[in-house]
């Protein structure tokens, strides 16, 4: 039965999980305006208080008694919060707490995490063990409500079990979530963690069965093409029934994804309804998706159904087709490696990137990757595609090698067919016969273009000079350019005083060492125009756009040190005003007072001589009278 007597509430109850004595603080929460119904799981304000548990049950009484909710200024809503989901509330009831009071109260060791718990709910910090629910239930101590659905039910909350009124109305006695969902409540950042780490685990299993059929599929081809297993035999049509099965459970992970990408999207842009994601864009490429991964050989032998050789090599043909367009599941491999990326799971790289409106995608991480370490990337890139064309190659011309007879056409071979394909060198000793060979040689040339270009633009890059390098060639050009400057100077004063010495200190004037010097004379000035051409050049590069944003920033600092210090000093000047001020009001007061006792002194001197005037002239008494 449960005791609705008007007994004040009871202090915070002990967490049975903290062994640190916690230390008594208080702080408010400003109310937020009023939520639309259907739009936040969480509390619109509150208030929490964090103090010590009373020693014994009378200390408790008495501070209980003490504290009132209304003098601390708890949050008193008709609003559901989210740790009334969390705890049982008919033991609160049965000790006396108030059916129409409301707290929101929680019982830790430290500030941090009573300010983490507000922003990110009561399952804010349980990730941090993995006993979520018991942590969390532990965490927060009292949560109770004067809901009118709880009221009506006889005020019984029990955590798990929703409420099952049927009020739907848009006012404050309405619950923000029913039934199991309001359990989950735990804050939107929670819930999007969680669908990032499902996405996650998504992703790398269906990259996983990607290549398992991809494996298959080569086993498969390999096996019938070396007459181990025949077309048809229990052996094929297991391979081929495991690589539809691995096939289905890939298109139940290609929809599941998109499943959670669509719940991030609501999670992010606070929808209600799942349709609002689904646009012509995302319709297509889950469309796309499932059709790609999809493709697979035809698991069963219909070639041996028909006896015309024309059909079963056209059979062949959409076998290899769909063989080829297998690889295309590779897709995956981006996806894995945005996902599991430094760059994506770091916090503050996303925000970041979302402050500078960068979107991370797999071209952003490809890019990283290429700046980061791009002689590793070139060469994985290099060798996958010479593996895979080289393969798809062969499949192509097997067929044709069959008929021709020709057998030194095996998988080395077609590697390096693709390999003197990628470097555009194109010997001409091997050729492809058929028109998916050829389609693949082209594909090959064209990213063997793409993938020279890279590397040209890597090797381009190792070999600049790195800043400090670039500085140290700078000085020591400069200092040869000086010198050079110098001793084209030295060498037209030289050959000026030749000139001038042959032509007018000699008896006998000689014109061809005259024109000789001339000539060294007119050199002399070419190589230092030279020289101070070459000077003017270095000094322009010398400045690059790095060393332009560095003094940017120093002299920005120093401005700001400036500003400061003049601040500080704006600050002084004034003080002394103040003062100055106060010193000439101390002053005035001074010279007031020295004015009044001054005249106060004169005054008695004056009177002090009227009185002595007076008494002088009295007539004196003769002593005989």
């Amino acid at each position: 039965m449960l005791q609705t007597a008007d007994r004040p509430p009871r202090g915070i109850l002990r967490a049975n999980r903290l062994n640190a004595q916690p230390k008594q603080l208080s702080f408010d929460v400003p109310p937020s305006p009023a939520p639309s119904p259907k739009s936040s799981n969480v509390s619109s304000s509150g208030s929490y208080v964090f103090e010590r548990y009373p020693r014994n049950a009378a200390k408790r009484q008495h501070n209980s008694c003490k504290r009132d909710p209304a003098r601390f200024r708890l949050a008193i809503l008709n609003q559901r919060s989210n740790s009334e989901s969390m705890f049982r509330m008919h033991d609160l009831r049965e000790n006396g707490i108030e059916a129409s009071r409301r707290m929101s109260m929680a019982y830790l060791p430290t500030r941090e995490q009573a300010l983490l718990r507000r922003i990110l709910g009561p399952q804010g910090l349980s990730w941090i063990n993995p006993d979520r629910e018991n942590t969390s239930r532990k965490s927060v101590s009292i949560a109770y409500s004067n809901d009118l659905e709880a009221q009506k039910s006889g005020g019984l909350l029990i955590s798990g079990i929703g409420n099952t009124g049927t009020g739907g109305g848009d006012d404050s006695e309405t619950p923000l979530v029913e039934g199991e969902e309001e359990n989950n409540s735990g804050g939107r950042l929670i819930k999007r963690e969680i669908l990032h780490d499902k996405r996650r685990i998504v992703c790398d299993r269906a990259l996983a069965f990607s290549i398992l059929g991809i494996l298959l599929m080569i086993i498969e081809s390999e096996l019938r093409s070396s007459n181990i297993i025949l077309a048809g035999s229990v052996w094929s049509l297991l391979l081929k029934l495991a690589m539809m099965l691995s096939t289905a459970v890939l298109l139940v992970f290609v929809a599941l994804f998109h499943v959670i990408e669509i719940q991030l999207f609501m999670n992010a842009n606070a929808a209600d309804d799942w349709r609002v994601s689904i646009t012509r864009r995302r319709a297509i490429q889950v469309g796309l998706e499932l059709l790609v991964c999809a493709l697979q050989p035809i698991p069963l032998e219909l070639g041996t159904w028909y006896r015309d050789h024309q059909i079963a090599m056209r059979l062949h043909t959409l076998n290899v087709f769909l063989s080829i367009c297998m690889f295309f599941r590779l897709y995956w491999l981006c996806r894995v490696m945005l996902l599991h990326s430094r760059l994506f799971t770091d916090a503050s790289s996303r925000s970041i990137a979302g402050l500078n409106r960068v979107n991370f995608n797999a071209r952003f991480i490809l890019k990283t990757l290429m700046t980061i370490c791009p002689g590793q990337m070139l060469m994985l890139f290099t060798a996958s595609l010479w593996i895979i064309a080289g393969w798809i190659l062969r499949i192509c011309e097997r067929e044709y090698l069959n008929v021709d007879s020709r057998k030194d056409f095996d998988y080395v071979n077609s590697i390096w067919l693709v390999a003197i394909t990628f470097l555009s060198v194109g010997y001409g000793d091997i050729v492809p016969r058929t028109y998916c060979g050829r389609m693949m040689a082209v594909i090959t040339g064209i990213l063997g273009t793409c993938a020279s270009s890279m590397v040209v633009a890597v090797i381009a890059r190792k070999l600049e000079l790195t800043r400090a390098e670039k500085h140290v060639h700078n000085f020591m050009m400069d200092t040869q350019l000086t010198k050079q400057l110098k001793h084209s100077a030295a060498n037209v004063l030289r050959e000026t005083w030749f000139i001038y010495k042959y032509r007018k200190l000699c008896e006998k004037v000689d014109f061809a060492k005259i024109r000789m010097h001339q000539r060294k004379f007119l050199v002399a000035i070419y190589e230092m125009r030279r020289v101070k051409r070459e000077q003017r050049k270095l000094a322009e590069n010398l400045v690059s756009l790095g060393d332009v944003a560095k003094t940017s920033s120093n002299t920005y600092e120093l401005v700001h040190d400036v500003h400061s210090t003049q601040e500080g000093l704006c600050l002084r000047v004034t003080a002394i005003e103040h003062t100055l001020s106060d010193i000439q009001r101390e002053l005035s007061a001074l010279s007031e007072l020295l004015r009044s006792s001054r005249k106060h002194s004169s005054a008695t001197c004056d009177a002090e001589q009227e009185g002595l005037v007076m008494r002088r002239s009295l007539p004196r008494r003769s002593p005989d009278m």
